[in-house]
């Protein structure tokens, strides 16, 4: 499932869900106040536009950094091309904000980066009620990780308190950057692209690591290579990507794979197997002629 689709963004920054064509790019220059959001695992920009509005602000330490630069492209009236097709994977990797399965651990930076946003897109006599909307959502969150017994009621005032905390602290903060650089120090990097064989691996958990052996070869041949481990189970799907260099989808032949999917589902294997293939066909290159579905 997707952690973000297509967003735009109000003269708050708060983001809103868009509803854009599924299969193709579309070009967007939105209204006055308002941005198209990008999220900052998967963007790009042109380097000149990017010079010419000083870069990321480095005020802001990790959070709202991309929806500060959205805000300033839609106000000097760059367009901005959403393209659905387009996707990342995401790893979630545990820091110094948050835990491995996503319970804060600190919420300094938020509140700095809010403190920053308003200073620079929110009119002063707005800036209480603004952060007061802001603070009443953190709020809500943490409560709603006490309540599923992730969080202590200490860990919610410590955490609002670091919160504050933030607030008082971007509200010091120096913005924007040095100039950047106008012209690059060496030239554009060729991005090596040529036709690839893709290739579906199906197995069961007991054949698992004799195929992902075999998965390895078929990248060392210069294939894109899916590895679907299936038991005879209700297990929900989860995916990976192994260093060797190539996915690993795990999960029950009866399991559900999107969030919008029942509990339990009657399928063979041979159906389940040929679903997930049309399904990240486009991602894959399952389409090209040369494609392969190994059993």
């Amino acid at each position: 499932s997707f952690q973000w689709k297509a967003a735009s963004l109000d003269a708050n920054g708060i983001a809103h869900p868009m509803k854009v064509n599924s299969e193709h790019a579309t070009v967007f220059t939105p209204p006055k106040g308002y941005a198209v959001k990008t999220e900052g695992t998967n963007m790009a920009f042109r380097r000149d536009v990017l010079i010419d509005l000083n870069g990321f602000d480095p005020a802001f330490h990790y959070f709202l950094d991309e929806t500060d630069l959205n805000m300033r492209l839609a106000r000097a009236g760059h367009a901005t091309a959403l393209v659905p097709l387009a996707e990342v994977h995401h790893g979630y990797a545990e820091n110094t904000t948050r835990s491995a399965d996503r319970v804060p651990k600190d919420l300094v930076d938020i509140g700095a980066s809010w403190a920053v946003f308003q200073r620079k897109h929110i009119a002063v006599g707005n800036h209480k009620t603004h952060w007061q909307e802001r603070r009443s959502e953190q709020s809500r969150r943490l409560l709603g990780f006490m309540q599923s017994g992730q969080l202590e009621p200490r860990d919610v005032r410590r955490l609002m308190k670091g919160l504050d905390a933030g607030y008082a602290q971007g509200g010091l903060r120096q913005l924007g950057g040095a100039p950047l650089p106008r012209y690059s120090s060496g030239p554009f990097w060729r991005f090596p692209s040529h036709h690839r064989e893709t290739v579906m691996i199906v197995s069961r958990p007991a054949q698992a690591a004799i195929d992902r052996q075999t998965a390895t070869e078929q990248v060392s041949e210069g294939k894109i290579v899916t590895l679907l481990v299936m038991s005879p189970t209700a297990l929900f799907h989860k995916l990976s990507f192994d260093p060797a260099g190539f996915w690993v989808q795990k999960g029950g032949v009866f399991g559900k794979v999107e969030r919008s999917e029942p509990m339990f589902t009657i399928y063979s294997r041979g159906y389940r197997a040929r679903r997930e293939t049309v399904r990240v066909a486009r991602q894959r290159g399952f389409e090209r002629k040369n494609s392969k579905l190994l059993p």
